[in-house]
C-alpha cells in the first residue's frame, strides 16, 4: 500500500461532484457500460497496471501541482498510473458521444 504522505500530497476539490452541474451516474460498479443515458460521468476505479514505473514526467507540470519531480519511488508510480488513488480523489469517467471510425458512437 501507498505511504500516507505520498497519498496525501495532492488537495482535491471534487468541484464536479460538488457543484450539482454535472450529471454523475448513479450506479456506483466499475463496470464497462456499453451506454450511460443522461449522465455525464460515471464513477470508476482506474485497472492498475501489474508493474507500473515512471518512464517520464514534465518537471514544470509535476511543480505546479505541487509534486516532487524527482520522486520516481514505486509508490508514485502507483499514484500517477491510478493502481492507487490519491486521498479525496474520486475517478470519474466522462460520458463520449461522436463519429468514430466513420460510424456514430454513443
Amino acid at each position: 500500500m501507498v505511504e500516507s504522505c505520498l497519498k496525501s500530497a495532492l488537495k482535491f476539490k471534487n468541484s464536479i461532484l460538488s457543484s450539482g452541474l454535472m450529471r454523475i451516474d448513479a450506479n456506483p460498479l466499475n463496470q464497462i457500460k456499453a451506454s450511460v443515458r443522461a449522465v455525464n460521468f460515471s464513477r470508476v476505479r482506474p485497472t492498475p497496471l501489474d508493474e507500473p514505473y515512471i518512464a517520464s514526467v514534465s518537471q514544470d507540470c509535476m511543480r505546479m501541482i505541487g509534486l516532487d519531480p524527482n520522486e520516481k519511488s514505486d509508490q508514485m508510480a502507483r499514484l500517477l498510473s491510478g493502481a492507487d488513488l490519491f486521498d479525496q480523489s474520486e475517478p470519474l469517467a466522462q460520458n463520449y458521444c461522436g463519429y468514430q471510425f466513420g460510424m456514430f458512437s454513443g
